[in-house]
């Protein structure tokens, strides 16, 4: 059993250097790849940092194009703050170098500081002036002590020219917060690491403990045993023994030993026997040879006497017989066989043990609007996903439809449809926008609860905000300046509003743009004769809803068409959406996942009753055999249905059949869709299309033009928007309502 000792220490060997190899390999890839991960997170969160100071400071950049006076611009922004705790503020100087806005050191206000030093003894205000007089814009990093600190932390800020007044807005963020995200960060990924360590090496263990194991049984089995087996065949022949039948099931070497070593015996065996007949004759010609000496000898005594008897002489020759006696021996030779067998394992099996597999990650950014529709989305998502991170950021519809072309988001959330030149940008680095209509808003004007005005029409809004109206009495109201709230202009609710209210008539320069829904409602709350506008997914009791011409803003007015400033909420990716994105639209679009979502978020869901059926009556109850009713009519809003059922009967008396059979269709293509090929899906369009009697001709390709330019058709005729080249996935929904209807 020597030698399965020797092959089990060399495998047992062999195994700990692979894995002592395989750990060192999964320690450096492990600690790389951190590493990167560390470095794309900073990018990241600076990245961030950046596109926030950018956004802050157009803000404060429109109350400079909007004041006519310095000192309304420098109490402006004097009482600006951002950031947690609000411990962030802007600073401005002039070209000259005099402070003309710094709430952390008022005492420079006023004064000329160029030579100015950080923690550092960096002259940064030097170079924040310099890098505005020759680029306009840029960021500067320097070392500052936080109001009521005492430590020096890096402060990042962005600054941009004024031109008109020679002032640099500048604002800045603290960038401590930063490093302790990333220590954070690290410190998990060590954790990580330690804890997939010891998972390798107890894997490492087990897997060499069954392989000593396994092969201690197979070399047993079929290298050891029949080498003793032809080893004791061997002594046996050595013996004389040649009955030996030697057979084994081993490898081929080993097998072509044995069938050596049985040939060997049959050899042997056979050269045996012929020595014992050559022996046997050896001993017969010794007898004749005997009995011919014994002959001779009588023959030599006779002639001996008759050549005494005679007295002539006579030659008498003796003949001597000469009998050639040759003694025949076989040497026989008995070949040694050294046995020589370099044995290693056919297979070395070899476990390599991966780390837990990272999250697959979903970045959305965009509308501020839409932000709540999609946190809650994913969150439950995620909830039923567990190998998904969706973060969700929000920096304005416009903000959101740049990263998704810059490849930086997988999803963008907007507030408006996308823009010619957005989307001609898009199509200049090679990608399509593709978009997905995930609900409906109603932008609500709002005032402050203590305001008497309840209503207000379009008219009035626009004249509001762009300047004519300019005083509350003027609308039957207190004898108060209306103070002018409005979203800043990277925001689709901005865009939106300045195109279906404002019908593009440019804001008065009072308005005071704010970043956010939840900015303006903060606003209205603390200013008693303000007005703003937000989505109503952001509406609550801290505020006053106005009606406009006449109509609240609700489920019931959204889907009549009756109140005027209603919205589509979109949200976009690049290309048609596959993989994780694909699936979390899908979610996104369906009416018991995400739509629930929406709903729960404040905003209206995208499957509502269609504007010519109406809300359907609670006591209506499906036809049979499912006959819809004749175009019933909307029941009225706040009236009982106990005693009078305003919608009219079905034929025969029977009643409307329930919008559920689109629900139900709608299901089934969310289960069907996404597992179908592009050719199915393009096959499916086909047929609803022809069903619903778009001529589309004879099938020329998957995608032909006839068959494009009736998908187009369709979605005009039908009102949809956005009218789409490619196959939209909310537009196959609505074929197949359109169909079953």
């Amino acid at each position: 059993m020597k030698l399965s000792r020797e092959i089990n220490i060399l495998i047992a060997v062999s195994m700990v250097i692979l894995g002592t190899l395989c750990a060192a390999v999964s320690i450096y890839s492990i600690h790389s790849n951190s590493q990167k991960e560390r470095e794309h997170l900073r990018e990241l969160l600076v990245s961030e940092r950046k596109n926030n100071l950018r956004d802050l400071v157009a803000g404060a950049y429109s109350v400079l194009d909007t004041a006519n006076f310095y000192e309304s611009a420098q109490k402006a922004l004097s009482d600006m703050r951002f950031g947690e705790k609000n411990q962030n503020y802007f600073l401005v100087v002039d070209t000259d170098g005099m402070f003309w806005v710094d709430p952390a050191h008022p005492e420079l206000v006023g004064k000329v500081k160029i030579d100015m030093v950080d923690a550092e003894g960096q002259t940064y205000i030097q170079s924040i002036i310099a890098g505005a007089i020759s680029s306009k814009e840029g960021f500067v990093n320097y070392k500052d002590v936080p109001e009521g600190g005492k430590t020096p932390y890096t402060r990042l800020l962005y600054y941009k020219y004024f031109e008109k007044w020679k002032w640099v807005v500048c604002a800045g963020m603290y960038m401590n917060d930063i490093e302790n995200v990333l220590v954070k960060k690290e410190q998990e990924i060590q954790k990580t690491m330690l804890n997939q360590l010891i998972q390798i090496l107890a894997l490492f263990v087990l897997g060499l403990i069954i392989s000593i194991i396994f092969s201690s049984q197979l070399i047993t089995k079929r290298i050891v045993r029949p080498l003793m087996k032809i080893k004791d065949a061997a002594e046996r022949i050595g013996q004389g023994d040649f009955s030996n039948n030697i057979e084994v099931k081993a490898s081929q070497e080993i097998t072509h030993l044995a069938k050596s070593v049985q040939s060997m015996q049959i050899s042997l065996d056979l050269a045996l026997k012929m020595t014992t007949k050559m022996r046997e004759e050896h001993k017969n010609m010794q007898e004749q040879h005997k009995n011919m000496q014994a002959q001779q000898n009588n023959m030599q005594q006779t002639i001996e006497s008759q050549r005494k008897s005679t007295a002539e002489s006579n030659s008498g020759q003796a003949v001597k017989p000469k009998a050639i006696s040759k003694a025949v021996t076989m040497a026989m030779i008995f070949v040694l066989i050294t046995i020589f067998q370099a044995l290693a394992p056919s297979k070395m099996v070899s476990t390599a043990m991966a780390s837990a597999n990272k999250p697959v990650k979903i970045l959305i950014e965009g509308s501020t609007t839409v932000l709540p529709i999609a946190q809650e989305a994913a969150k439950a998502y995620m909830k039923e996903n567990a190998n998904v991170d969706i973060a969700v950021k929000s920096s304005g519809s416009g903000n959101g439809i740049k990263a998704l072309i810059d490849g930086t988001v997988d999803i963008a959330n907007s507030s408006r449809f996308i823009k010619d030149k957005e989307a001609s940008m898009a199509y200049e680095k090679g990608s399509v926008p593709v978009p997905f209509r995930i609900a409906y808003d109603c932008i609500v004007p709002i005032i402050h609860k203590n305001n008497i005005i309840k209503d207000i029409t379009m008219e009035n809004l626009k004249r509001i905000y762009s300047g004519d109206i300019k005083n509350w009495k003027e609308l039957g109201g207190n004898d108060a300046p209306i103070a002018i709230l409005s979203r800043d202009p990277s925001s689709g609710t901005f865009e939106v509003w300045n195109e279906m209210v404002m019908a593009d008539t440019p804001l008065t320069p009072t308005v005071q743009p704010k970043t956010s829904g939840s900015e303006v409602i903060k606003s209205v709350m603390n200013t008693p004769n303000s007005i703003g506008y937000i989505g109503i997914g952001h509406l609550n009791a801290t505020v006053k809803a106005l009606s406009v011409n006449g109509v609240t803003a609700s489920e019931s007015t959204a889907v009549n068409g009756s109140y005027p400033i209603t919205r589509p909420l979109f949200m976009f990716t690049k290309g048609f959406p596959s993989g994780e994105v694909g699936k979390f639209i899908s979610f996104m679009l369906e009416p018991s996942q995400g739509q629930n979502s929406v709903k729960k978020a404040g905003y209206l869901s995208i499957y509502l009753p269609n504007k010519s059926q109406g809300t359907p009556c609670p006591e209506i109850v499906p036809c049979p055999e499912f006959k819809p009713c004749p175009e019933p009519k909307p029941c009225p809003e706040n009236s009982s249905l106990s005693s009078t059922n305003p919608c009219p009967p079905c034929p025969d008396n029977k009643v409307a059949e329930s919008n559920s059979t689109s629900q139900t269709s709608n299901k089934r293509i969310s289960d069907g869709f996404e597992k179908m090929s592009k050719k199915e899906q393009v096959t499916l369009i086909q047929k609803l299309l022809k069903r619903l009697g778009y001529n589309i001709g004879g099938i020329d390709g998957i995608w032909g033009p006839k068959v494009s330019k009736a998908y187009s058709q369709f979605q005009v005729d039908h009102k949809i928007e956005p009218v789409y080249p490619d196959i939209s996935y909310s537009v196959i929904k609505i074929m197949e309502e359109r169909v079953n209807n």
